[in-house]
């Protein structure tokens, strides 16, 4: 009975990281300008670039607000999430992230120096030309240089494991339009 019940839990477990998850790569809000904090800061730091899985259905955070110190002691084990733009998109830490949620699987990408991954998958308008890349992305085709990867992003990964997001049950999609702190 009381592995049912760990088992259970377990489970519970997953749901809410797989729910912060969806939340994350679903969310319109990131690089928005800050409601609370843009009309009296300018500049990319009002931008909301701070994302708190504890908290999913929030909005998230600017490097003005107030209350982000207090968010990230609040969320201890987890942490405040920073997502970052490259080229027009969307990564995170793989390390922040790897604190988080298991990210086995997902190509890792080296930009600035940094080991990041990609919250959602990138277009790919033609086929790459050269050397066939060892693998592909199971959800979307793209092709990995990493050949034990077997997504190219977070949200193939939630699609991958769990098809049914990918068919419109973003679990994390409705609770992230909640807008509120």
């Amino acid at each position: 009975m009381a592995d049912a019940d760990a088992c259970a839990a377990g489970d519970d477990d997953d749901d809410d990281v797989r729910m912060w998850q969806y939340a994350l790569v679903t969310c319109p809000w990131l690089f928005k300008a800050c409601p609370s904090c843009s009309p009296s800061h300018t500049g990319r730091e009002v931008l909301m670039t701070y994302f708190d899985p504890t908290r999913p259905a929030a909005r998230g955070l600017c490097g003005y607000c107030p209350g982000r110190a207090a968010a990230a002691a609040a969320a201890a084990p987890r942490g405040l999430l920073q997502i970052r733009r490259s080229t027009y998109h969307e990564v995170v830490k793989a390390a922040d992230l790897g604190r988080m949620a298991d990210v086995t699987g997902i190509q890792h990408y080296v930009i600035n120096g940094a080991k990041v991954l990609f919250l959602r998958p990138r277009p790919q308008p033609r086929p790459p030309k050269g050397v066939a890349a060892p693998s592909r992305c199971v959800v979307d085709g793209r092709q990995l240089m990493d050949g034990a990867a077997r997504f190219c992003s977070l949200q193939c990964k939630l699609e991958g494991d769990d098809p049914a997001h990918g068919r419109g049950r973003r679990a994390g999609d409705a609770a992230c339009r909640g807008g509120g702190r």
